[in-house]
Parts: C-alpha cells; sequence; structure tokens
C-alpha cells in the first residue's frame, strides 16, 4: 500500500463530511477532475473499490474521524 499524501487526506475528510466532488474541488480551489483523479488514487493506494470504503478505511485508521472532522 502506497501512502496517502496530505492531499489526499484532505480529499477523505471532505468526502467524509459529506461533501460532493464539486464542493471539494471549489475548496480546494482545483477541478472536479483533479479531485475525481485524487479520489481514483486514493482507492487504488489502499486497494479498495469506491470512496465509501476508502473512507471507512481512513475512518478505521483513525487517520479521519467519523464526522468527517
Amino acid at each position: 500500500m502506497d501512502s496517502l499524501s496530505p492531499r489526499d487526506t484532505e480529499v477523505l475528510r471532505l468526502l467524509a463530511a459529506g461533501e460532493g466532488f464539486q464542493r471539494i474541488a471549489y475548496l480546494l480551489g482545483t477541478s472536479t477532475k483533479t479531485v475525481e483523479d485524487h479520489v481514483d488514487g486514493i482507492c487504488r493506494k489502499l486497494g479498495v473499490g469506491n470512496q465509501a470504503d476508502a473512507v471507512h478505511w481512513a475512518e478505521q485508521q483513525k487517520l479521519i474521524r467519523p464526522d468527517g472532522a
């Protein structure tokens, strides 16, 4: 498993908080495509199939809190 970058962790935190790709892109000052690429990379690094599984993994690892904070 590759390690997550600080940006990956921020994207996961925002996903866990219930933000959509467009809102995350706005908050991070990037494009929606870049956010999609981050989520794809996160899933690949973690060996999970989707963003919900990635958020769940991050919560279990105490990388993020279940409320997204």
